[in-house]
């Protein structure tokens, strides 16, 4: 039985109104067509009796999300007008759709489309397509890793690597490698991953794929983060950034440079930088996490004009895009820290109160325990509040700072 994920995902959903069971019951529909078209054949798909109520399905805008439907309509008349049945001619809108499922946090049916296009690109007869196979496999590497399920990511990244040697496409290998070392991170061995990421940069400032040195770049920043070594990490974030060229990436390397200089106690310089993504990113998401960063340090500098400004900045933000629970969640808590350091008592207490239950809900246990947490301390007497100070970078960083302290100020005062 094939695409038992899909037949699973529907079976769990009550609602046949629900998002979730229409863009899936719509990507199960044709992945079922792409079956009959790789067994029987373009002219015989063609006319298949599912076909005219697989049209109609997706050609409705009320059932299916609009970016689902042009994908999955493109993949259904790419078959039918296909002169023969290779799979790669298909394989951009699935795995344009495989993306978008990712978006929405469904990497168990993302991961089937992935395994469903690799089952058909390089079958036990051969590989129909080195490049797309590898690329592929890269991409079901990743999201079985976040998924948790590090062997099959491992296993997934190998045969991506096998399949680009084998083609020569050396950028893939080499992104196969920067795959691995985010799985080798998972596991916890951070050594292993960053001695791997030294050797996939080298190999890629010897080829010139600056996009793939600027990648793993950016990954061994993360691994030193999380291996305390602060200085090479934003060293290295910063490198990456000046080697990125997609705005959407550089946005998230200097998003996780501001959490490294925040863990490392350049406070001003984690505040810059989330300055310059508060006010100048181009990806809402990234806004909204800078400036509850922002609204976090206001708590705590005890700079109740900053707190309330960049709270004003986060309701604009939620009367235009929608919040998703853990960061409206992390937003109610900070709000009931700055209660606690600028108001009553009484409105603190019944703040915390009210993300523990809404957090208990929807079960964000983290988000419980820094809400009961703080709500013991409060609850048991007077709290003295402290101002955390800010150390001083070194002056390998000197340029660094002065740089992304001009960004700041520019992007604040910049209409």
């Amino acid at each position: 039985m094939r695409h038992i994920p899909f037949m699973k995902a529907l079976a769990e959903v009550k609602d046949t109104s629900d998002p979730v069971w229409r863009d899936a019951s719509a990507g199960y529909l044709v992945l079922r067509f792409f079956d009959r078209w790789l067994d029987d054949g373009p002219a015989l798909a063609s006319f298949d009796q599912t076909l005219p109520a697989l049209k109609a399905r997706l050609s409705s805008a009320e059932d299916v999300h609009p970016q689902v439907q042009t994908l999955l309509m493109t993949a259904v008349q790419t078959m039918i007008d296909a002169p023969g049945t290779n799979p790669a001619s298909v394989a951009g809108p699935l795995l344009a759709y495989g993306h978008y499922l990712e978006t929405a946090s469904r990497f168990d049916l993302a991961a089937h489309v992935y395994q469903t296009l690799i089952d058909a690109l390089d079958p036990p007869s051969g590989c129909v397509d080195l490049p797309l196979a590898a690329m592929t496999l890269i991409r079901y590497g990743a999201v079985l890793r976040v998924s948790g399920d590090f062997d099959a990511s491992r296993d997934a990244y190998r045969h991506a690597e096998i399949l680009a040697t084998k083609g020569n496409v050396v950028d893939l290998m080499l992104q196969s490698r920067v795959g691995m070392a985010n799985t080798l991170q998972g596991r916890g061995n951070l050594g292993e991953s960053e001695t791997l990421l030294d050797q996939v940069i080298a190999d890629a400032s010897i080829a010139g794929i600056v996009r793939v040195r600027a990648f793993a770049t950016h990954t061994r920043g993360s691994i030193r983060t999380l291996r305390g070594k602060y200085v090479e990490a934003m060293t290295d974030f910063f490198e990456a950034y000046k080697m990125t060229e997609d705005v959407s990436e550089q946005e998230r390397i200097l998003n996780d440079l501001a959490v490294c200089a925040g863990e490392a106690g350049y406070r001003t310089m984690a505040r810059d930088a989330y300055r310059v993504l508060a006010y100048a990113a181009r990806t809402p998401i990234i806004r909204l996490i800078a400036f509850i960063n922002l609204l976090e340090m206001a708590a705590q500098d005890g700079d109740i004009a900053n707190f309330e400004r960049i709270q004003e900045h986060i309701r604009l933000h939620g009367q235009k895009h929608s919040l998703p629970i853990q960061y409206a969640l992390s937003i109610a808590l900070y709000t009931a820290y700055g209660a606690e350091r600028f108001g009553p008592r009484e409105v603190a207490i019944a703040a915390y109160q009210e993300v523990i239950a809404q957090a208990r809900k929807t079960g964000m246990y983290q988000v419980v325990f820094n809400a009961e947490e703080r709500l013991e301390i409060l609850m048991s007497g007077p709290v003295t509040q402290s101002v955390p100070e800010s150390r001083e970078p070194p002056d390998s960083l000197r340029h660094m700072v002065d740089t992304i302290a001009e960004w700041g100020e520019l992007a604040v005062h910049t209409p």
